[in-house]
């Protein structure tokens, strides 16, 4: 029981923060603390991270920090990928989703990661077709919520456009 309390707490603290939706936390969570099997894992991470992504998102909506049309559009993708991949999970073995989740955690990790002479990825838009790849492969791999998840803004950031210019007069 404790070790649900602490995977619990620490998916909706961090998945709420950092907006993943708490299926990277929960995840390998459930596996290492809970022993779960992996399968077992990101189904139940999935059926937890609706509640997680509900209630997170509702305070960002209350302080104006969604960015509204991304997220509907890549909506259509996450939902997609989640089906497609819920249909076939069952299927593949846990040994080559373990390491696709842990090549997701790792990429992740390696390009959200601050590096001098290099803008962070906060300032790009997301452009709408690596957005829509990113949405995929980390809900059909990760069992995460994807539309936050950050492997989809930071990962997959179109270039540089710069701040929002105010129209000119």
């Amino acid at each position: 029981m404790l070790a649900l309390v602490t995977v619990g707490v620490a998916a909706g603290g961090l998945g709420a923060l950092l907006g993943v939706g708490g299926g990277i936390i929960l995840v390998p969570g459930l596996i290492l603390l809970a022993g779960l099997p992996f399968h077992s894992a990101v189904a139940a991470s999935l059926v937890c991270v609706v509640a997680t992504s509900v209630s997170g998102s509702v305070v960002y909506l209350r302080r104006g920090r969604v960015e509204l049309d991304v997220a509907v559009r890549l909506q259509l993708f996450t939902v997609v990928g989640a089906v497609a991949a819920g249909l076939v999970a069952t299927a593949i073995p846990a040994a080559p989703l373990y390491l696709a989740f842990a090549l997701l955690l790792v990429v992740t990790a390696y390009r959200m990661w601050p590096r001098s002479g290099r803008e962070h990825a906060d300032a790009h838009p997301v452009d709408g077709r690596r957005g829509a790849v990113a949405a995929w492969l980390a809900s059909s791999v990760s069992g995460a919520e994807s539309s936050t998840c950050p492997s989809c803004t930071c990962c997959w950031a179109g270039p540089s456009t710069g701040p929002p210019q105010p129209p000119s007069t």
